[in-house]
């Protein structure tokens, strides 16, 4: 899985912060999809470093 391959390497504490900013950035903005692309911008606000991943 994507996600768990490069963000949260499955440490529970990361999928936390991972699900608290999807489910946080789709409440505002209900038309967004939870793909790679909302992702990445999750990573960027997470790790500064992964911001051109």
């Amino acid at each position: 899985m994507y996600s768990d391959d490069y963000v949260c390497h499955g440490n529970f504490r990361s999928w936390a912060n991972v699900t608290y900013h999807a489910r946080d950035e789709m409440t505002r903005n209900p038309g967004l999809a939870l793909d790679k692309k909302l992702i990445r911008w999750i990573m960027s606000r997470l790790d500064s470093t992964l911001r051109d991943f």
